[in-house]
C-alpha cells in the first residue's frame, strides 16, 4: 500500500510543475514583444528628434538670412524672400522616411 500513495503523491508535485512549466514561456514571450515594442519607440523618438533638429536649423538660417538683408537696408520683398529661400534650402537636410520638405509654391504662401 504504501507503495501506491508514494506513486500517487509523486504524480500530484508532477503535475503542479507540468501546469507551470508553460508559465515561463508566456512570460518570456511578452517580455519579448514589450522590449521589442520599447527599442521601437525610442528609435522612432530619435529620429524624429533629429528631423526636427534639421528643420529648426533650415529655419534658423533662413530667419538669419532675412535678417542680414534688413540690417544691410534691403527693403525689396522678393530679394529678401529668395535669400531665405536659398539658405534655408541649404541647411535642411533630406528628412527621413515618410516627412517630406515643403515645396517651393507652399513655403512662400507660409512665408507670406
Amino acid at each position: 500500500m504504501r507503495h501506491r500513495a508514494d506513486h500517487r503523491q509523486r504524480k500530484v508535485g508532477q503535475g503542479v510543475a507540468g501546469r507551470q512549466g508553460g508559465q515561463g514561456f508566456v512570460l518570456l514571450t511578452l517580455f519579448l514583444v514589450t522590449l521589442i515594442a520599447l527599442v521601437g519607440l525610442g528609435v522612432d523618438g530619435g529620429i524624429l528628434y533629429l528631423n526636427h533638429r534639421a528643420m529648426q536649423n533650415a529655419a534658423d538660417a533662413g530667419a538669419f538670412a532675412g535678417a542680414r538683408l534688413l540690417a544691410k537696408s534691403v527693403r525689396d520683398t522678393p530679394t529678401i524672400r529668395a535669400e531665405i529661400e536659398k539658405f534655408a534650402g541649404k541647411k535642411l537636410r533630406k528628412p527621413t522616411s515618410g516627412i517630406r520638405r515643403m515645396s517651393s509654391k507652399a513655403s512662400s504662401r507660409a512665408i507670406a
